[in-house]
């Protein structure tokens, strides 16, 4: 499972610029978010991606979906709050 900024502006030489900003903020923003985030460059593709991971199938028994699906919320939540400050 992952839960992800996902930065594509639809121009590549943009959206790298941007990543960098961030990755540039890299440790305030993981002090402010609370974790370690994964920072995907992604030079082979037009966009870039920070994001988190969690282990998780949809052969999951109900609760361990249910705690994957409030894991989701609140770190989308969290991104939102983080992020949302950056734009």
């Amino acid at each position: 499972m992952r839960t992800e900024i996902y930065i594509d502006s639809g121009d590549e030489d943009e959206n790298k610029k941007y990543f960098d900003q961030l990755y540039n903020q890299r440790e305030s923003i993981e002090d402010e978010f609370g974790q370690s985030l994964e920072w995907e460059r992604l030079d082979a593709k037009r966009a870039s991606r920070v994001a988190i991971y969690r282990e998780g199938s949809i052969d999951d028994s109900t609760d361990e979906l249910q705690d994957i699906h409030a894991w989701g919320i609140k770190n989308l939540l969290q991104f939102k709050k983080v992020f949302g400050s950056k734009a």
